[in-house]
């Protein structure tokens, strides 16, 4: 009896998250553009209502692995949002970079809000850095994410001549290679740089910036909306693995 109670617990508890990990997969797909992160949030919340329906029958071996793989999907997830969180900026850096993220239409994603009021805070710190914004035109954008960041900046006082846009890129290490000819043609010296992104993001993206020639660049984090985190980290957790494999 004991068992069965514990079972019918475990049961309960597994359709439950199921649930609650396909309802934030709703509101993410209503309030960001839709990406890889949101359907693999999609098929987790499946997976965790098919394995709380089908718990009694499973055996225990898959159980066990459907278990250690969720359990590392979300540890290497909760990693990411850790690492950071902890910022390393010291407010002498000659220039930041912030990286583009989705935007709806023409306008913001609360994560690229996010990210460049981070920006506007910096640069309350060290008025004197320059602000670089990164990202081209994707699918459900209809102008550029460098272009739109840009316009967000100037109407929180930052002067134009603080900004350098940068609009075609598509990917993370794209924002880093099409944005350092164009620090390295306002600098007459060596430079330091930060980079602004989002949480989950900036482990992989200080390993990008490396790659690309900006070595011992320090980062400041943008919080991730609620909604997000978990498409986000997931999304980040494949990625990471690509890169990894240099695909």
């Amino acid at each position: 009896m004991h068992t069965d109670h514990r079972n019918r617990i475990s049961r309960i508890g597994l359709m439950l998250s199921g649930a609650a990990v396909l309802a934030t997969a709703a509101v993410a797909a209503l309030r960001a553009n839709i990406h890889a992160g949101i359907w693999f949030t999609c098929a987790l919340g499946g997976l965790l209502l098919l394995w709380g329906l089908l718990r009694s029958w499973l055996p225990q071996w898959l159980r066990a692995i459907l278990t250690v793989g969720v359990t590392a999907a979300a540890v290497w997830v909760m990693a990411f949002y850790l690492y950071g969180a902890i910022d390393t900026v010291d407010y002498r850096e000659d220039a930041v970079i912030v990286l583009g993220t989705g935007i709806r239409g023409s306008e913001l994603s609360d994560s690229l809000q996010n990210r460049l009021d981070r920006a506007v805070a910096y640069h309350t710190r060290n008025p004197d850095a320059l602000i670089a914004v990164s990202g081209g035109q994707g699918p459900q954008e209809d102008i550029p994410e460098g272009v739109a960041m840009e316009r967000y900046l100037l109407e929180q006082g930052i002067p134009p001549e603080k900004i350098i846009r940068e609009t075609v890129s598509s990917s993370t290490t794209e924002n880093f290679r099409l944005t350092l000819p164009l620090l390295d043609a306002h600098f007459a010296d060596e430079y330091r740089i930060a980079v602004i992104s989002s949480d989950f993001h900036l482990f992989r993206a200080g390993l990008i910036a490396a790659d690309c020639g900006f070595a011992d660049a320090t980062h400041a984090h943008a919080p991730t909306p609620w909604y997000m985190i978990l498409p986000n980290g997931l999304r980040e957790c494949a990625a990471l693995v690509k890169y990894w494999l240099k695909l």
